[in-house]
């Protein structure tokens, strides 16, 4: 994975800062507020991810635009490329499991949104070998704002902002991320609507 074209000095310090403790699997924790951050994180997630991603979402936007804000340009987030290439190159491999939990619907429609189309497509193709259930919030759980990603048990993103958006991760952090895990599959999960399965 390549990091994006045409950074500052300081943005190829944020992004090289992650790489290292991605691949050292180090304890620190990064704080990211931009949708490129975001889409890079999740992207190093599912590409280090041996066996479960837990994603919980507002509804999986394809591009993040925060209207003319100079400071946060508009940046394909569910419609990268090299996103989708690190889910697909994911659920290429047996026994592995996406579990995706949606607040308010899919953006622009599960029917036509970048994820569902790979992952119908690899199913299509014989190279799903993960399986994928998508499931949307029901009732009074649809007002929790802190989304998050867990990759496996140790790896996660937490938003705990949206406006202005603010997170943070970690890639070897077991506490934090077994507490989104218990949070995800005992209290959201459950009652959740099932929309996608694979």
């Amino acid at each position: 994975m390549t990091m994006p074209a045409d950074l500052t000095a300081e943005e190829q310090e944020y992004f090289r800062r992650i790489d290292e403790c991605a691949a050292k699997r180090t304890s620190v924790t990064i704080p990211n507020s931009l949708p490129t951050h975001a889409r890079y994180l999740m992207t190093k997630m599912f590409s280090l991810a041996k066996s479960q991603v837990r994603l919980f979402s507002g509804q999986l936007e394809r591009t993040v635009d925060r209207g003319g804000d100079k400071n946060c340009p508009p940046a394909a987030v569910y419609g990268d490329t090299g996103l989708l290439e690190a889910v697909r190159r994911f659920l290429a491999r047996e026994d592995v499991v996406l579990r995706v939990l949606v607040q308010q619907g899919v953006d622009g429609g599960l029917e036509s949104h970048p994820l569902a189309l790979l992952i119908s497509a690899m199913k299509e193709n014989g190279t799903l070998m993960g399986k994928v259930e998508f499931r949307q919030l029901q009732g009074e759980q649809r007002t929790i704002e802190n989304h998050f990603m867990v990759a496996d048990d140790s790896a996660y993103r937490l938003e705990f902002d949206h406006d202005p958006c603010k997170a943070q991760a970690n890639f070897n952090n077991t506490a934090i991320a077994r507490g989104l895990i218990d949070a995800f599959d005992n209290y959201l999960y459950p009652d959740a609507r099932q929309i996608y399965a694979a």
